[in-house]
């Protein structure tokens, strides 16, 4: 069996050797041929002890011991094993060679094979998530990461969102820090568009705190055109776990999620204008009920009433209410998504015309209507009788929900400028 390894810190003999690259005969009492029978595990103190490193392209590579008990080396004899040692060494550093070939021979046909699979399954698919969830699967099982997310660039927000994550628990999931472009590891590589290793994240001081036992991270921006659509992150809790193999190999991947990601998403605006080209149809077709509601000389409140049922329906809003000036007053005619007795009950309350025209500031306008916000409901609350909707609100509510006491009004004029509902 091989002998154990020995550091060289404790050999410094044997350190000179090789470093001095020349061969060494000395006598067996010698601290060379201790070192050399510490390392071999013998007893041997006669004789002569002859060493000779194994030089290959001017570096040491390993190192031929020779004893000899019963007489001295002879020069022919010292010859013939520096001849040997020589053919020795050539041997060794091909076979060295051959085997690191042969291993990244082997890798890069695996890192072919997975990103072709990657790159058919990547083609067969629209769906934004599915393609970053095949990404993120295939960067960690490349590189060996612990964790791994992809994140999306906001550019309306300047937000890195994370789509997809793999390795976090599912209790620190709320506690992920928002990134930007000007924060992070991942922004500056964002920043930058540039991949980066970083060995240690402890000593970045670009590096974000996150409940992870996280040393060493890559982050590999998605980029299409010179355009940056998302990073993919990948973080070990071993420092320095990454190789520049691995990045290549990353990046290699960032490059084809990249031409998914904008067919995904330009397959998304296709879906969305298909639908608003849909909602703007069903509203024209709307529109021309109401318009031969307007030509049948019905009684304004059935009129009316045919209007706040198109605009509940076109538009989607839960409850739709309207009302007509007269005499300082806004009284309620017909509505939409009411109840009848809701309906009857407002129909007795007008509401003053001022009231409402204190809400027209130019902060809360939006083209030809005002949008009030909950947060501002003070400013009508105890005034105004604003029909509310009894859909229950969101459990996680956002700032692009609407929320129940939210307000939309949109002031009606006649050809002459004049408030008339």
């Amino acid at each position: 069996p091989p002998y154990p390894a020995h550091p060289l810190s404790d050999a410094p003999r044997t350190a000179d050797t090789l470093r001095r690259q020349e061969a060494a005969v000395v006598p067996a009492t010698d601290a060379l041929a201790a070192e050399i029978r510490q390392r071999l595990q013998t007893d041997w103190r006669e004789g002569e002890v002859l060493v000779i490193p194994l030089v290959s392209r001017r570096r040491p590579i390993g190192l031929v011991e020779l004893y000899a008990r019963q007489r001295p080396y002879r020069p022919p004899e010292l010859e013939l094993a520096r001849t040997l040692a020589h053919q020795a060494a050539i041997a060794l550093d091909n076979a060295q060679l051959y085997r690191q070939t042969d291993e990244q021979l082997k890798l890069r046909l695996q890192e072919l094979s997975g990103l072709q699979k990657v790159i058919h399954e990547l083609n067969s698919t629209l769906v934004l998530d599915n393609i970053i969830r095949l990404v993120i699967e295939e960067a960690v099982r490349a590189t060996g990461a612990d964790f791994g997310n992809v994140t999306l660039y906001n550019p309306q927000t300047g937000i890195l969102e994370t789509r997809v994550h793999t390795g976090w628990p599912d209790d620190i999931a709320g506690e992920i820090p928002t990134i930007t472009e000007e924060t992070g590891i991942m922004g500056r590589a964002l920043r930058r568009k540039k991949p980066e290793i970083v060995d240690d994240v402890t000593t970045d001081p670009d590096y974000i705190p996150f409940p992870l036992p996280s040393r060493s991270e890559m982050v590999v921006p998605i980029l299409y055109a010179e355009t940056v659509q998302g990073v993919i992150n990948l973080e070990s809790t071993r420092p320095a776990a990454f190789t520049a193999d691995q990045l290549q190999y990353v990046q290699a991947l960032a490059d084809q999620a990249a031409i998914a990601i904008r067919n995904a998403r330009a397959f998304e605006e296709q879906v969305k204008e298909r639908r608003e080209a849909s909602r703007r149809a069903s509203q024209l077709a709307l529109l021309s009920e109401v318009y031969r509601a307007f030509r049948a000389n019905q009684p304004l409140e059935v009129i009316l009433e045919e209007v706040a049922f198109a605009i509940q329906e076109a538009v989607g809003f839960n409850v739709a209410l309207l009302s007509v000036a007269r005499d300082g007053f806004f009284h309620r005619v017909a509505g939409a998504g009411i109840p009848l007795a809701e309906m009857n009950r407002a129909r007795r309350h007008p509401q003053p015309i001022a009231a409402v025209e204190r809400l027209m500031q130019p902060r809360f306008r939006i083209g030809d209507s005002y949008f009030i916000p909950a947060e501002d409901k003070a400013l009508w609350q105890g005034q105004l009788d604003v029909m509310l909707s009894d859909v229950p609100p969101p459990t996680a509510p956002t700032a692009e929900c609407w929320q129940v006491e939210d307000l939309l009004f949109t002031p009606l004029h006649d050809s002459e400028g004049r408030l008339i509902g």
